[in-house]
């Protein structure tokens, strides 16, 4: 799937050499459709009754109405208060699925509370509802109101992460219970989806809106019958279906915008739009048929003053010796210093569309056919504009770079006598793309339930991004290291007027890189089919016993290939020996980049004539040698074949659900080895290489679930899970480096690595009074093995060993963590009061979590926090809910987690070891203050009013040491305010 450079497939012909020809990447997917239709036309017709018993479904269409499985009287109890199934859950009837399934699909609720006490195992849910009065600008933001659950506004994907992906203002990506994203399950309508992102099994939910699912389930606990690779949890997002609506066709409309207050700060467009429409039609002579179709347009204006600061612009204040190394025992983030700052302003749009369609046939009460489908798009492009002020020491051995002189107590410090400006302009654009298809059928035949299904997701993710720059080495620069005084945790450059005027100056900067174009296109394509089946007994105390298998394989390619035309025999973007303003690329300009604290000047570029001006030459991104064309492409396949059994017993009031999956996984990646001038050693294959993983795993479970009353359920549960290490560690690409001695250095994956497993242990209670009332609190404990941890586009736990006169550097697996956790989560509206007040209530969420990890590494500490994993995280809302009005008001904390570990090595300008535990990079707490005001004016129109961010707190905020602020990085954003209405027909 190339959506890169123009004639892409011509230009890797070049080479001679690609990672996977055309037919190995269009494998067909649709075998396994066809495969599954003669089940599907075989089920339905044993399962059509008679003539004389067709009966019509005008009374069985709706949830409400469907007759289910008699389950153990404490099973059966419902609250009083609990509402009517009709409309509540988006699944078929239980008796037309197995049991097993069921614990995944619970029907008959109108609350997610109701839902969540009736389920098996335990969760928490998200309804249509709870989501159209939440101001989210994504799923995941939806998401961080249920306990347990972290939205983190970037990760450490490389390109497609990072500060200015943070910058952007949104949630990216969830952490289920201190488990980060690769450790969780991302499924759409019951389908794992693709998972693009190149570096780890982390799947970026943010081009998905906040409407058009009809429930977002996040569960806590795996029953056998569900995917046993997700240490976390798995978050399930379903998408309605025409009997969800009733009889009759059925429709909505919606129109919004959006503004954005720091967008219009800095000039830029602020206000944005969005629609929406649905429509559900439940027809044919005896309601047998039912079809739904929805279809979205969003498009977002953000914008966000950043700080942050480049590599080697930071280290100690004091050292040994000149060449920096530290003095034995010597903590670094005790003595760190800042040496340069890398204000910038970032200003962008993104655009999501997209829509979900399905079809259904209900031929008798029995049976139920259906095909789904969803599709997502989401295009950003954002602009970063940089004035950087970056110390060095003019009398250094090469520009830019730091020196250590003696002091007069025989130590050394950073030499800073001249701060260089930079002037910066770069793009981070990304193409998003995910989609699912599913069909399936659920069939009962008298005891006997089955559930064949065939499904197919597709993702893709990419990047075009362009960067220019202006500024030399003691010419755009003043005598003097820059002048940092921290305000408010961020630090600012108090500077002369002097001094001022160069940094106002980049007009007449002198160019510097005259284009570097970068391109990067990731994409997954997942397909199979499942089985689950039931059996209900009632014998013996067992209900019911259930089994399955799943298989299912992806094929999948990461490109990065990173050039700048005029290093490359191409003339770059505009010729050489200018000045910025003689580029012909500027097109306007910024006051400020931080206001208040950058006041800079700053030129802005035209990003369409940047990138049309250096792809119009060739040599500036054609022509490569192979190392540089291939060196950063991964590709490979994943195939896993999973079976379970389990059973569903009673014993009184209490539920006892005993089960093992098995799964078995086989990978083959393809990589490319560079380096060593084109010859191969005994170490390392030059060129295309593979490698293949196996793992088996067998992950026995056992769920109780007891009900004392009809209001409350008790549950625990003892389940096991595990994670395949990402394809990226397994091979992520070798390079042979000679060093000066004659010998080679060989970094390369490793694909031994052995998966991460778990034991996870966990205790709920939950209390449901009334209606209007619930509570709940659950603890857990997780006990991992083989412990990996996010490391970005660099390996993990980096281990050298001796080859055959080399040296081999590959990743390896760290030790054990442990993870525990307690959740508590309440709502209740004040009913007992006089009216109007009666409508008043409040809500709220807390978790606390506790990680402890054994990375095995040299460089850290024994022990170590987890990754995302913070300590507290809480949500406080009050609401009103009464007649046609309905307020919100949430306030959410998010204490401080670690982000990265302190492995940064010896930066190029210095000798310091910057690797130790105490440089561990932490996200600080943050605060969130948000307000929706709903108003139906009839019973089919109703407009909403949002606020985000309404107490305009920093949105993000990182540092080097958890408890130090001298090396931060900030992103200020402010508020958004959303205004929608929309129309039921």
């Amino acid at each position: 799937m190339w959506t890169g450079s123009p004639d892409g497939e011509a230009v890797r012909a070049l080479h001679g050499e690609v990672l996977m020809s055309k037919s190995y990447r269009q494998q067909s997917p649709w075998k396994a459709f066809s495969c599954l239709i003669p089940v599907v036309i075989v089920g339905v017709q044993l399962g059509q009754p008679a003539a004389a018993e067709t009966k019509s479904l005008k009374k069985t269409h709706t949830r409400k109405a469907v007759k289910t499985h008699q389950a153990p009287a404490a099973a059966q109890a419902k609250p009083a208060a609990v509402p009517p199934a009709a409309k509540a859950a988006h699944v078929p009837p239980s008796d037309l699925v197995s049991h097993d399934q069921e614990q995944v699909h619970v029907t008959g609720f109108g609350t997610s509370s109701g839902r969540q006490l009736k389920a098996q195992n335990e969760m928490m849910s998200l309804s249509a509802k709870d989501l159209a009065r939440l101001p989210a600008q994504n799923v995941t933001e939806a998401l961080a109101r249920l306990p347990g659950v972290t939205v983190m506004p970037t990760s450490m994907q490389g390109n497609f992460g990072g500060i200015d992906t943070a910058a952007r203002g949104t949630g990216a990506t969830v952490s289920l219970r201190g488990m980060n994203g690769q450790y969780n399950i991302n499924q759409i309508n019951g389908i794992d989806v693709a998972e693009a992102a190149p570096f780890s099994r982390t799947v970026s939910l943010d081009l998905l809106p906040p409407t058009g699912f009809f429930r977002i389930d996040a569960n806590k606990t795996l029953t056998p019958g569900m995917d046993g690779d997700a240490i976390g949890g798995i978050v399930n997002f379903e998408m309605p279906n025409a009997f969800d609506y009733g009889h009759g066709t059925h429709g909505s409309l919606q129109l919004g915008g959006q503004y954005n207050e720091k967008a219009a700060d800095y000039g830029a467009s602020a206000i944005g739009g969005n629609g929406a429409a649905e429509i559900s039609s439940v027809f044919g002579k005896s309601d047998q048929f039912g079809f739904y179709m929805s279809g979205y347009y969003n498009q977002r204006y953000f914008a966000a003053g950043e700080q942050t600061y480049s590599g080697g612009e930071w280290g100690v204040s004091r050292a040994m010796d000149a060449q920096g190394d530290l003095y034995p025992g010597q903590d670094p983030v005790k003595s760190l210093q800042l040496f340069g700052v890398d204000p910038q302003a970032s200003i962008g749009v993104t655009k999501r569309y997209g829509g979900t369609a399905g079809f259904e046939w209900r031929p008798d009460s029995s049976t139920r056919v259906y095909l789904q489908g969803t599709e997502s798009y989401s295009d950003t492009q954002q602009d970063i504009y940089q004035v950087a002020i970056h110390g060095n020491d003019s009398g250094a051995s090469s520009a830019g770079m730091i020196s250590y002189v003696e002091q007069a107590d025989g130590s050394y410090a950073p030499s800073i006598t001249r701060t260089n400006v930079h002037y910066w302009y770069e793009t981070n654009p990304t193409l998003e793309q995910l989609g699912t298809m599913k069909l399936g059928m659920d069939k009962k035949l008298g005891r006997f339930s089955i559930s064949p299904s065939a499904f197919l997701s597709w993702g893709t993710i990419s990047r075009d991004h362009i960067e220019t720059s202006a500024w030399q080495s003691g010419v755009a620069a003043f005598d003097g290291a820059p002048n940092f005084v921290y305000k408010d945790g961020m630090p600012t450059v108090g500077l002369t007027s002097a001094q001022a005027a160069v940094a106002n100056g980049t007009l007449d900067f002198p160019t510097h890189n005259r284009g570097e174009y970068v391109q990067s296109d990731a994409w997954q394509l997942r397909t199979g089919t499942s089985l689950d089946m039931s059996y209900r007994l009632d014998r013996f105390h067992i209900d019911t016993i259930s089994a399955g298998f799943k298989y299912q394989t992806s094929w999948r390619n990461y490109i990065n290939r990173d050039t700048e035309g005029q290093d490359n025999g191409g003339s770059g973007a505009y010729p050489a020996g200018g000045t910025l303003s003689q580029t012909g690329l500027v097109d306007g300009s910024l006051s400020s980049l931080i206001p208040g604290a950058y006041n800079f000047y700053t030129p802005t570029i035209s990003r369409s004539a940047l990138l049309s001006n250096y792809l119009a030459d060739p040599y500036n991104w054609k022509y490569m040698d192979k190392d540089a064309w291939n060196g950063n492409t991964i590709g490979g396949t994943e195939t896993v074949y999973a079976g379970y059994v389990s059973a569903q017993m009673h014993f009184g009031k209490l539920q006892v659900v005993p089960g093992i999956r098995f799964e078995q996984s086989d990978l083959h990646n393809t990589y490319w080895a560079s380096g060593n001038e084109g010859v191969s050693t005994a170490d390392a294959h030059y060129g295309w290489s593979a490698t293949n993983s196996h793992y088996f795993k067998a992950l026995p479970s056992i769920h109780l679930t007891y009900r004392p009353r009809q209001d409350t359920v008790y549950r625990a549960s003892v389940w096991t899970s595990y994670t395949r290490p990402s394809f990226f560690q397994l091979s992520g690409g070798s390079q042979i480096t000679r060093n000066d001695d004659g010998t080679l250095s060989i970094t390369t994956g490793n694909p031994n690595l052995k998966a991460t497993t778990a034991v996870n242990y966990d205790l709920s209670w939950q209390w449901m009074p009334s209606s209007t009332t619930s509570f709940s609190l659950a603890g857990f404990y997780k006990q991992l093995s083989n412990y990996i941890y996010d490391n970005g586009g660099s390996y993990n736990n980096e281990t050298t060993t001796a080859g055959i006169a080399n040296s081999v550097s590959h990743p390896e697996n760290g030790g054990s963590a442990t993870l525990f956790g307690l959740e508590f989560a309440f709502e209740h509206q004040f009913k007992g009061l006089p009216a109007p007040f009666d409508g008043l209530g409040v809500r709220g969420t807390a978790t606390w979590e506790m990680s402890r990890a054994h990375l095995n590494n040299a460089y850290l500490s024994s022990t170590e926090n987890m990754q995302d994993a913070p300590r507290w995280m809480t949500n406080a809302g009050a609401f009103y809910n009464k007649g046609s009005f309905q307020f919100d008001l949430n306030w959410r904390f998010v204490d401080a987690y670690l982000y990265e570990y302190g492995l940064w090595g010896t930066p190029n300008n210095f000798k310091t070891n910057l690797n130790s535990s105490s440089l561990d990079a932490w996200v600080q707490p943050s605060l969130n203050l948000d307000a929706h005001l709903g108003y139906a004016v009839t019973k089919r129109l109703h407009v909403d009013f949002s606020a985000q961010n309404l107490g305009v707190n920093r949105f993000y905020r990182l540092t080097i040491g958890r408890h130090s602020n001298a090396v931060p990085q900030n992103i200020l954003t402010s508020r958004t305010f959303f205004l929608n209405a929309g129309y039921r027909f």
